[in-house]
C-alpha cells in the first residue's frame, strides 16, 4: 500500500497533484502512472494520508450551508450588568432576559451602555464572525469576530436607534439578522411638548414685543405729542410773562415821571389843601408801582432769580407803616381800620422789601373783599414759648404773628385749598368785579416760606376771613461795622469840606458837566430842568451818542439808563471804563430793573453806583454831589501825595496805569527843557486836548502844572541831598531861567530854594 500509494501521490512544484486515469492517458481498467490518482471501478477516489489512505465516493459529498442564528445575551450600563428585574435609577430595565426583550428604554443621562450577542454554532464557534450596526447613530458594518462579542456606545443624543447584527454562514453569506430597539429619552426640556411650549412661548414673545415696540412707539408719539404742547405753552408762557415783564418795566418810567415831580410838589407846596390831593396822588402811585413790582417779583420766582436780602430793623414800625399807608383806601370806603401790637418795637433780621410786599397784599385783598362800612384789624404779637396761644410749628423758638382780619364775603372751604395757588381766582358771583391777578396770595406764600414761616387762613362766607404769618425772626443784634465809603450820608463839616473841594479844581462860576442819557424825552427833560441849576447838562438819546459827547466833553460824571435803542447803558459804561481817556469819569446807571443779579452786572460793568425807577430826585441829586465831590477829594489827596518816588503807585486800574506812565515820562524828560505838553502827549498815545483833560480830572492840575511841579520836586531832592549851586540845579531839572526857576519854587514850597537848601541840609 506505500508503493501504491506513492504511486497515487505525485511531486509538483505547486504542492500534491491528483487525476483519474481515462483513456487519453492511454490506461486501461486500473492502469495508472505516477501523475494519476486511483479511482476504483466502482468511481471510489482513494487518496493517501500519513496513517494510510482514505477513499469516498464523490456523490457522497453533501454542501453544508446553514445560518447561525445570533442572541443577545448580555446588557450591560456604565460597563455594570444589569440583571433581570433590577432597577436603575428607579426604573427596571430588563422584566426579561435581554434575548426577550424587544425595546429597551433608557434615561438621557443613561448614555454609556453595552450590548453582548452570540451565535448558535456548535461544530466551531471560536471562527464565528459577526457584524453589527446601530441604525439612526451609523450607517456602516463593522465585524468582529467571537473574541469580540460585544458592542459599546456613548453619549447617545435621544431619540430612538436600531441596533442590528447577524452572523456569517458556512455558505460565506451573512445569517439572519437579530434587532433591539434602543431608546433614550429626552429630558423634560428637550420633549415634544417642551418644543411646543417654546415656539409658544417664542411666539408669544415676539407678538408681546411687537405690541411693546408698538405701545412704546405708541408713547413715545403721546410724549412727544405732549412735550411739544408743553413746551408751545411754556413758551407762549414766557412770551406773555416776558411781555408783561417788559410792559411793567416800561410803567417803572411813567412812574417815575409821576412820582418824582410829585414828590418834589410835596415839599414846595405850602397850601394844606394840595398837599392833601398831592399825597393821595403819591400813595395810588406807590400802589401802582408795588402792583408792577409785584408782576415783576413773579416773574423772578419763575426763574429763581429772587433771593432774601435780610437787614436787622424794626419789623413793628414797618408793618405799622405799610398799615398807616392804606388810610385811605378805608375811608374811602368807610371801612373801620384798627393796628394793634403786644410789643411796641421788634428790632429783628428780616427783608424789609418782602415783608412789605406780603402786608401790601394782605391788606389789598382785605379792602377789595370788605364791603362798605366794614372793618379791617391788623394784629401783631410775639409769642415765646408758655405763651397762651403760642404754636409749636417752630419748636421753641419765639416767632411773630401777623394777623389781617376782614368782614369781606369770605372764602370758602374748596376754595381755602387754593387761594395759595398761581392764577387762581375766585369765581363767586358777588365778587367778581374785586377779582384780581391771581398772584398775590403765591407771591405771599413763597416770601413767608422764604422767612422759614408759615401762612394760614381761616374764613366763613359772609363773615369775613383771618390770614396768619407766622416768622420765627432772627432778633440777635448785628456786629457794628464801619460806615461803607460810598456812604450818602455826610456830616456838615464833611460836606462842607468837599463843597470847597470842588471849588478849589473848578474855576470861579464854572459847574461841574454832567452827561444825561436817557431814550425817554420826558425823564431826560425832566432830569436836565433840574440839575442844570447846580451843573451843566449835556444829552444824548442813546449809549452810542451818549459815548461821543463822552469822548469830546469829557464830563465830570455821566447818569445813563442801561436799555435803550442802539446801545444799551452796560455798553456805554465799559466803553467809558476800558479808554484810558474817559476811565476816570464816574458813571451812575439809572434803569428799571431792579434784580440783584443785574444790579451786579452793572457795577461789574464799572458804574459807581446804580439807581432804580421810580426814584426820588433828592436821592439822585445826593449821590451825583457825593460822587462828583469823592473826585476832587481825590485829586486833592493825589496833589498832596505827589512825590517821584518809583513804585509807590499801585498799578490797579487805568487811571492808575494812566498816571503812572505820565510820572515815567515826565521823570526820563525832567532835564529836557525842549520837553512840552505836545511830546508828553505823543509819548502816552493822547492827544492834547485829551492830556488836558485826564490829568485835570485826576489830578486837578494841567499838563504843564503837571511837567512844573515834578521838576520842581526833583529840584527839592537835589537841593536836600547835592552841592550843586541853586542854577546848576534849575539847568538839570529843565528850567532855561533860574530867576523863572525861583520864582515857581517859592510858589510851590514857601521859600526861595536857597533858604529850603539850609533847612534841608
Amino acid at each position: 500500500l506505500n508503493g501504491l500509494s506513492n504511486m497515487i501521490f505525485g511531486q509538483s512544484g505547486q504542492g500534491l497533484v491528483f487525476r483519474n486515469f481515462d483513456e487519453r492517458d492511454g490506461l486501461q481498467g486500473r492502469e495508472f502512472n505516477e501523475r494519476s490518482s486511483i479511482r476504483t471501478s466502482r468511481g471510489e477516489l482513494i487518496f493517501g494520508g500519513a496513517n494510510g489512505f482514505n477513499i469516498f465516493l464523490p456523490e457522497d459529498i453533501v454542501t453544508f450551508s446553514k445560518d447561525h442564528q445570533v442572541l443577545f445575551t448580555d446588557f450591560r450600563l456604565f460597563n455594570n450588568r444589569v440583571g433581570i428585574g433590577e432597577a436603575v435609577d428607579g426604573k427596571v430595565l430588563l422584566p426579561v432576559s435581554v434575548s426577550q426583550m424587544e425595546q429597551i428604554t433608557l434615561k438621557h443621562n443613561q448614555n454609556v451602555f453595552s450590548i453582548e450577542f452570540s451565535a448558535l454554532n456548535f461544530f466551531n464557534p471560536e471562527r464565528t464572525r459577526f457584524r453589527y450596526m446601530l441604525e439612526g447613530f451609523n450607517s456602516n458594518w463593522f465585524e468582529t469576530d467571537a473574541a469580540n462579542n460585544q458592542a459599546t456606545y456613548t453619549n447617545l443624543n435621544p431619540g430612538r436607534y436600531l441596533f442590528r447584527v447577524s452572523a456569517l454562514g458556512n455558505n460565506g453569506e451573512w445569517g439572519e439578522e437579530s434587532v433591539i430597539a434602543i431608546v433614550v429619552v429626552p429630558p423634560f426640556y428637550s420633549t415634544t411638548w417642551a418644543y411646543m411650549i417654546y415656539i409658544l412661548i417664542i411666539i408669544a414673545s415676539v407678538i408681546y414685543l411687537v405690541m411693546h415696540i408698538k405701545y412704546r412707539e405708541n408713547l413715545k408719539y403721546v410724549r412727544r405729542q405732549e412735550k411739544e404742547e408743553f413746551d408751545r405753552i411754556r413758551q407762549l408762557d414766557a412770551m406773555k410773562t416776558r411781555f408783561f415783564t417788559n410792559v411793567s418795566h416800561e410803567f417803572r418810567t411813567p412812574l417815575t415821571m409821576i412820582l418824582t415831580p410829585i414828590e418834589k410838589l410835596k415839599t414846595e407846596l405850602e397850601d394844606e389843601r394840595l398837599q392833601k390831593q398831592v399825597s393821595v396822588i403819591h400813595k395810588n402811585g406807590i400802589r401802582l408801582l408795588n402792583l408792577v413790582n409785584q408782576l415783576l417779583d413773579f416773574r423772578k420766582l419763575e426763574v429763581s432769580r429772587i433771593h432774601l436780602n435780610p437787614s436787622y430793623a424794626d419789623i413793628v414800625q414797618l408793618l405799622k407803616e405799610s398799615f398807616t399807608s392804606f388810610s385811605d383806601l378805608f375811608e374811602a370806603k368807610n371801612i373801620r381800620h384798627e393796628f394793634n401790637t403786644n410789643v411796641k418795637e421788634y428790632y429783628a433780621h428780616f427783608d424789609a422789601d418782602k415783608i412789605e410786599k406780603i402786608t401790601f397784599n394782605l391788606l389789598s385783598n382785605a379792602v377789595k373783599f370788605t364791603p362798605v362800612n366794614g372793618s379791617v384789624k391788623m394784629d401783631v404779637c410775639n409769642y415765646k414759648p408758655g405763651d397762651d396761644g403760642f404754636s409749636e410749628n417752630f419748636g421753641e423758638k419765639e416767632y411773630l404773628e401777623i394777623k389781617v382780619k376782614d368782614t369781606g364775603i369770605g372764602i370758602s372751604a374748596e376754595r381755602q385749598k387754593r387761594i395759595f395757588d398761581r392764577f387762581y381766582q375766585g369765581d363767586d358771583d358777588d365778587a367778581l368785579v374785586n377779582q384780581g391777578s391771581g398772584i398775590g396770595l403765591s407771591l405771599v406764600l413763597e416770601f413767608v416760606k422764604m422767612h422759614q414761616g408759615v401762612v394760614s387762613v381761616e374764613s366763613n362766607p359772609g363773615k369775613g376771613s383771618c390770614f396768619a404769618v407766622q416768622l420765627p425772626l432772627e432778633t440777635s443784634a448785628p456786629v457794628e461795622a464801619a460806615a461803607p465809603e460810598n456812604d450818602l450820608s455826610t456830616e456838615p463839616e464833611q460836606e462842607e469840606k468837599c463843597t470847597s473841594n470842588r471849588k478849589a479844581y473848578l474855576k470861579p462860576g464854572d459847574k461841574p458837566v454832567v452827561l444825561v442819557v436817557e431814550d425817554n424825552e420826558d425823564l431826560r427833560y425832566y432830569l436836565k430842568e433840574n440839575l442844570m441849576q447846580d451843573y451843566e447838562i449835556i444829552e444824548a438819546p442813546d449809549g452810542k451818542t451818549g459815548w461821543e459827547m463822552a469822548i469830546e466833553k469829557v464830563p465830570h460824571l455821566v447818569v445813563t439808563d442801561i436799555m435803550m435803542p442802539v446801545e444799551s447803558g452796560l455798553d456805554l459804561c465799559r466803553k467809558i471804563k476800558a479808554d484810558p481817556r474817559t476811565s476816570h469819569i464816574p458813571v451812575i446807571l439809572l434803569t428799571a430793573r431792579t434784580s440783584d443779579e443785574q444790579k451786579i452786572e452793572g457795577l461789574e460793568a464799572g458804574a459807581e453806583d446804580y439807581i432804580t425807577k421810580p426814584f426820588t430826585y433828592e436821592l439822585l441829586q445826593l449821590k451825583i454831589r457825593r460822587l462828583i465831590d469823592l473826585r476832587i477829594a481825590f485829586q486833592k489827596t493825589f496833589t498832596r501825595k505827589f512825590e517821584i518816588k518809583p513804585g509807590e503807585i499801585g498799578i490797579t486800574s487805568l487811571d492808575e496805569k494812566f498816571l503812572a506812565k505820565a510820572l515815567k515820562v515826565a521823570e526820563d524828560n525832567i532835564s529836557n527843557p525842549d520837553f512840552s505838553v505836545e511830546k508828553m502827549g505823543k509819548e502816552l498815545g493822547v492827544s492834547r486836548g485829551h492830556l488836558y483833560n485826564k490829568l485835570l480830572a485826576l489830578t486837578g492840575k494841567s499838563p504843564v502844572e503837571f511837567i512844573r511841579i515834578m521838576r520842581l520836586k526833583r529840584a527839592a531832592q537835589l537841593l536836600g541831598k547835592s552841592q550843586m549851586t541853586v542854577a546848576e540845579i534849575a539847568f538839570q531839572v529843565g528850567f532855561n531861567d533860574p530867576k523863572y526857576f525861583t520864582k515857581h519854587f517859592k510858589e510851590e514850597f514857601g521859600m526861595v530854594p536857597s533858604e529850603y537848601a539850609r533847612k534841608n541840609m
